[in-house]
């Protein structure tokens, strides 16, 4: 574990879950490659 993206949160449907999903790894990839 390096570090909490966000909290649990409810999607309205699968397009905004994407979206989300597809931001994380942009964030999770960012956070990963500073280290």
């Amino acid at each position: 574990f390096v570090a909490r993206l966000r909290g649990q949160v409810r999607f309205d449907g699968i397009d905004a879950l994407i979206t989300q999903m597809t931001a994380d790894v942009d964030e999770a990839r960012r956070i990963l490659s500073a280290r």
